[in-house]
């Protein structure tokens, strides 16, 4: 299978001709619904594309609650920000959502890249964005209420779709882990606000029903 790199805005700049370089140290790897493609501590030597399907990057912590920390798809980048780090190691697990295809780059290749100014200015910009991103993340889980986080998702999804009703892209299970909550705590949650009317919830859906009440 061939990739085209040059839809991957980090690569768009290169010379045709490197394109080909690339692909002969670079291989392709196919990971299988729930595989781990990392685990905590593996060595980071490869930038990953995501060519296909989607992966979430999760953190279990002391109590055994599992965390979903940032989910990436098609044209995401894996490993970007450990590649070069002194301590090259994945803090947390990757694991594949669906069957996923990972295109995978040498690091001795992205090294030899950067010495082209348009990648590598576009190199340290995603790295900054990456951080950025983690930095409001973890201020989000830690300073928010799972209540207020739920409604936040339903507003957000609500927004997209122009309707109160959300159906829901993945298992409760799997929204737990995004919220860094058991299962349990998100379905006893759910029920409060369907009791207090801020909404309605079946297997498929939840409905916004009044978002002007106390969060």
């Amino acid at each position: 299978m061939k990739i085209n790199l040059y839809e991957y805005d980090l690569f768009s700049k290169l010379n045709i001709n490197k394109y080909g370089e690339i692909d002969k140290e670079s291989q392709l790897l196919s990971v299988r619904k729930g595989e781990i493609l990392h685990f905590e501590q593996d060595e980071c030597i490869f930038l990953e594309l995501i060519v296909s399907g989607k992966i979430h990057v999760e953190q279990i912590d002391d109590m055994g609650n599992t965390l979903v920390i940032r989910d990436y798809d098609k044209k995401s980048y894996i490993g970007m920000n450990m590649l070069f780090s002194s301590e090259n190691k994945y803090m947390l697990s990757v694991v594949a959502d669906v069957d996923t295809l990972i295109y995978r780059i040498p690091k001795h290749v992205i090294e030899s890249l950067l010495n082209f100014a348009s990648f590598r200015e576009r190199f340290i910009n995603l790295i900054s964005d990456n951080s950025i991103f983690l930095g409001r993340h973890i201020k989000h889980q830690y300073r928010t209420s799972l209540r207020q986080k739920i409604l936040k998702y339903l507003e957000t999804e609500s927004h997209f779709t122009q309707s109160n009703q959300v159906r829901l892209k993945s298992s409760k299970t799997y929204l737990s882990k995004q919220f860094g909550v058991e299962r349990t705590s998100l379905s006893r949650e759910l029920k409060k606000m369907n009791e207090e009317g801020l909404i309605e919830y079946d297997r498929l859906t939840i409905t916004l029903i009044n978002q002007n009440k106390s969060k």
